[in-house]
């Protein structure tokens, strides 16, 4: 199991988490779960859901210091996510780096997931 897994969150609702303490969005509770993706999936799934904006942050999430249960699930594909399930506490999250928009609608690389790709 790797030691961190990925989320894409906007800005604003980051913000909104670190004043409470938790990331708790509306998808939490349509899903029941947050989705989450390794290293080698993070950048697909930020692109894909998050294209287009300039308040995208991505979070590195510890796994060891996560207090709802974790799971890796087969998406659609079959392909393995992890998914959360329950709110994200902030305490887990050990880095935040602001995505940026590259000329082809997508994200330059993220630092704080390349360091960590062989995960």
């Amino acid at each position: 199991m790797p030691q961190y897994i990925y989320m894409t969150v906007p800005q604003a609702l980051w913000q909104q988490a670190v004043n409470i303490g938790l990331y708790q969005p509306l998808s939490l509770n349509e899903e029941g779960f947050l989705h989450a993706a390794a290293a080698g999936q993070f950048m697909k799934c930020a692109c894909q859901f998050y294209a287009g904006r300039t308040d995208a942050l991505a979070l590195r999430i510890n796994i060891s210091l996560l207090t709802a249960p974790l799971r890796f699930e087969p998406g659609k594909s079959g392909t393995l996510y992890p998914h959360i399930y329950g709110a994200l506490n902030v305490g887990a999250v050990d880095a935040v780096e602001l995505l940026q928009p590259d000329s082809m609608g997508g994200f330059e690389p993220c630092s704080i997931v390349k360091e960590n790709s062989g995960l």
